[in-house]
């Protein structure tokens, strides 16, 4: 791929201090450099990016947005997705997904599954847009922004198998 200067990659352990350096960005819970050495060597795990070339025509690319998920069987997991705010709504989230799926889709799985939280509507608003719809709510599964409170996560699902 590379539409719009972007390139697909495949994430390493070399991208690491990439990755942090986004998580923080993106998340107030950011996931630690064990928890994505973890998902990098976990055997049922994918993780993939998209660079951003920063000039015209050259090589200097960086890294904008990352998925990692996990395909079990038939099914397709999404542990994590990630955008650089700045570029966000530039459809950079939609190809990359689109990416995994198609991986997701290679590799067997008939449908694939997230929890987000239900505040985050922009997240909502997105899977929504990808084809997602939600099938359940786990009571209480996300950290709240004080210790003693608790949100709701809204579990949601895609059918892979349709359209083909």
């Amino acid at each position: 791929m590379t539409e719009k200067g972007l390139r697909l990659k495949h994430i390493t352990a070399a991208d690491m201090d990439d990755l942090l350096a986004l998580e923080h960005l993106c998340f107030s819970r950011p996931w630690t450099a064990a928890s994505f050495l973890a998902e990098l060597l976990a055997e049922t795990a994918c993780h993939l990016g998209i660079e951003k070339n920063t000039e015209p025509a050259g090589e200097n690319f960086f890294l904008t947005a990352y998925l990692f998920f996990r395909v079990i069987a038939d099914e397709m997991q999404i542990m994590k997705i990630a955008v650089r705010p700045a570029h966000r709504g530039q459809g950079i989230a939609s190809l990359l997904l689109g990416a995994g799926i198609q991986q997701a889709r290679q590799a067997g799985a008939a449908a694939s599954f997230l929890e987000v939280r239900s505040s985050n509507t922009a997240a909502l608003a997105f899977y929504t847009g990808q084809g997602f719809r939600q099938i359940g709510i786990r009571k209480d599964y996300y950290p709240g922004s004080k210790s003693a409170e608790r949100e709701d996560a809204l579990l949601l699902m895609k059918n892979l198998k349709e359209g083909l």
